[in-house]
């Protein structure tokens, strides 16, 4: 009896392990095939890219080309496909999108029908190419990523959701961008040190409008004035009027321009009558404070000046998260964002303004005037913390009144606007040098390609107002995700650390190596003519000597530089 009663047991749990394995097997489709462990879950899409798909109409038909039988092709890029063909599978699943992958084999028709739909052919090194890129069609409208670049891996969701989003929208966004920093023919070019206009120009219609221009393009969904602090009287009504008919503005302001060292002969300065743009917004609620320099030590970035010594220097000022508003979309997910002797601003629309970036409580300021007569290392000694926290980017929502009580233009103006429509956005910014070239990316020569690099996340920060601002808020969360970089901020802080403290002593090593070598160089000139076995004893006990106190001075040097390292470690 006891035997059948074993028996039956391990029957009822084979029966219960083979249901279990049925169901597993037969419910498989409907459960995730991954778990994702990254710290910025990089294989879950995101909420807006979900948000993105759910609009997008029964019959969107997305067709990846792809070279998965291009042996040659390296490894890099094929993981980097991989991620991208599972993303694009994710999002079948979560949609009716129909979704196919076709393999341009050399001289086969799937080439020929790639390069008709403007997928690029990417050479290798090999003499072979391939390709990896992919179309997004629905009735008639056609998206496409002609390359998706592993150079923009952390940014590859983005690229896809906005691809996406394109089907259904309208029309493009139009973004009218007035400033003296811009050629005309930004908008159709593609100038140097601008690379924030190229990520612009990939989501929007821009119109580069001359600063000295009396009314506005047609049309427009926001203006970006980028440094313009010389602006036409009738520019300024049009500026305004635009923001009364609830259209976004987005200001960038600054005390001392090193991009443009020509716009610090006039400064934007808020007054009684309307003069600049700096006293639109103040109508609305910020007031600009250009005429001192900010600076904060606890931000302070390390540079090198015109003797090619290091120094830390305040008013460059790498503001983390702690800074940065973690309740706005433009910053909740940023991890850095770099400013360059920036101004300050003053909310004084406490109702509708917010600070989205400042300084920490050690900040402080110096005065414009002076600031250009003063060299890197002196402004930096004499830094002195004064006045707490200050705000360097600010954002506000309408309702706003108009800045005139009246048109000034008279008769040519039908209907004047005192009142704005809807809840337009106004963004401001007390810096204009962060988002060019030098303070944003970085570009490196690899091979005989240049790879271009984010130094923080500036770009990222100007994108995100500029969707903020033309109503894609649920892209900006897409962007401002990708940080697969992850940063090393604790290890930074204890290798600044350590350096403060051993940089004295190697200092002194330093010299006692250059005076060594100094003194050889003095001796060699009285032996090149002689061999070593030839020369007079002293001379022989005086390059000992010495070349032994070089070798123990150079490991000292050695041995200082690699504290920091173990220090760190």
């Amino acid at each position: 009896y006891g035997y059948r009663k074993n028996s039956s047991k391990e029957i009822l749990k084979w029966l219960v392990g083979i249901t279990l394995m049925f169901l597993m097997i037969h419910y498989s489709g409907y459960v995730p095939s991954q778990i994702d462990l990254t710290t910025e879950k990089e294989f879950t899409l995101h909420s807006g890219t979900l948000e993105t798909i759910e609009r997008l109409p029964r019959g969107t038909k997305i067709t990846l080309f792809w070279s998965e039988s291009e042996s040659s092709v390296p490894a890099s890029i094929k993981s980097h496909a991989r991620r991208i063909k599972n993303m694009l599978e994710g999002i079948k699943k979560q949609s009716d999108v129909d979704l196919k992958v076709v393999d341009p084999e050399p001289d086969s028709d799937e080439e020929i029908q790639a390069l008709a739909k403007g997928i690029s052919r990417v050479p290798m090194s090999s003499g072979d190419s391939f390709f990896l890129g992919l179309t997004a069609e629905y009735a008639g409208r056609t998206g496409r990523l002609p390359y998706l670049d592993i150079r923009r891996d952390r940014l590859v969701e983005y690229d896809i959701a906005l691809t996406l989003n394109g089907l259904t929208r309208q029309r493009t966004p139009k973004l009218g961008i007035i400033s003296p920093m811009l050629p005309s023919t930004s908008a159709v070019s593609h100038p140097e040190g601008l690379s924030f206009l190229a990520e612009l120009k990939r989501a929007y219609d821009i119109a580069v409008i001359p600063y000295f221009k009396k009314t506005l393009p047609q049309h427009l969904d926001a203006i970006l004035v980028i440094g313009a602090n010389i602006i036409h009287q009738d520019m300024l009504y049009a500026i305004d009027q635009f923001v009364m008919k609830g259209g976004s503005l987005l200001v960038m302001l600054d005390p001392f321009s090193r991009v443009k060292q020509g716009n610090n002969l006039v400064n934007a300065q808020p007054s009684l009558e309307i003069n600049d743009v700096s006293d639109l917004i103040k109508r609305y609620g910020v007031t600009y404070l250009g005429d001192m320099v900010s600076g904060d030590s606890r931000l302070a970035s390390v540079v090198t000046d015109q003797q090619q010594s290091r120094l830390s220097y305040p008013y460059w000022m790498r503001i983390r998260s702690q800074g940065l508003s973690s309740s706005h979309p433009a910053t909740a997910d940023l991890n850095e964002i770099f400013v360059v002797e920036a101004g300050a601003l003053e909310i004084t629309n406490t109702e509708h303004g917010s600070s989205i970036v400042t300084t920490s409580s050690g900040a402080g300021f110096y005065p414009r005037e002076e600031f250009t007569n003063n060299t890197p290392r002196k402004l930096a000694q004499e830094f002195k913390p004064n006045g707490g926290k200050r705000i360097i980017a600010a954002t506000l929502s309408g309702p706003f009144e108009s800045a005139y009580k009246y048109s000034p233009l008279d008769e040519k103006v039908k209907v004047h606007r005192k009142n704005s429509k809807g809840k337009p956005i106004v963004f401001v910014i007390a810096d204009v040098d962060w988002i060019f070239d030098p303070f944003s990316i970085q570009k490196q020569n690899i091979g005989n390609e240049i790879v271009v690099r984010p130094l923080n996340d500036n770009l990222n920060f100007l994108l995100n107002m500029v969707e903020y601002a033309t109503g894609d808020d649920s892209l900006v969360a897409i962007r401002s995700r990708g940080q697969l970089k992850r940063p090393f901020t604790r290890v930074a802080m204890l290798f600044k650390d350590t350096e403060e403290k051993i940089r004295i002593e190697e200092t002194q090593f330093s010299q006692e190596v250059a005076e060594l070598e100094t003194k050889l160089s003095e001796i060699s000139p009285q032996t090149t003519e002689l061999d070593y076995k030839h020369l007079p004893d002293a001379i022989k006990e005086q390059l000992k000597k010495l070349g032994k106190e070089l070798l123990t001075a150079k490991k000292k040097l050695r041995d200082s530089r690699h504290k920091i390292r173990e220090k760190v470690d």
